[in-house]
């Protein structure tokens, strides 16, 4: 079994500036049962990632097109190569319609905090 977690675009998963989530996910990777089987993808720019099993997302910055959804699109290119049988998805209830077209096996959301209420 294979789980790849997906972080929101902007998350930045390096010891330097990672976010809530990053810690949050970094942390529970490194107890888990499945953490030799679990990749975390994300975008940053900075390359002191938090732990080995990152994989960084470039995407082409394109004024045309939204950077969410290209990013969303580059993951599945890269999940369907590697066989992925579980995503999880962080805080991004949009990827999810995106995901579910193409990924037809078992998806997990995560939504941490809502500030709205």
């Amino acid at each position: 079994m294979s789980i790849a977690i997906l972080l929101p675009f902007k998350e930045n998963y390096s010891s330097n500036q990672a976010g809530a989530v990053s810690l949050f996910i970094n942390d529970i990777n490194k107890k888990s049962k499945f953490k030799r089987r679990t990749k975390i993808y994300g975008s940053t720019n900075d390359k002191n990632y938090l732990s080995d099993n990152y994989i960084n997302i470039n995407i082409q910055k394109n004024f045309f097109k939204s950077s969410n959804i290209s990013y969303v699109k580059e993951f599945l290119n890269i999940i369907d190569k590697d066989k992925t049988e579980i995503i999880e998805v962080h805080n991004r209830p949009a990827y999810i319609k995106y995901i579910k077209k193409k990924f037809f096996k078992t998806t997990f959301f995560f939504f941490h905090n809502d500030p709205l209420t």
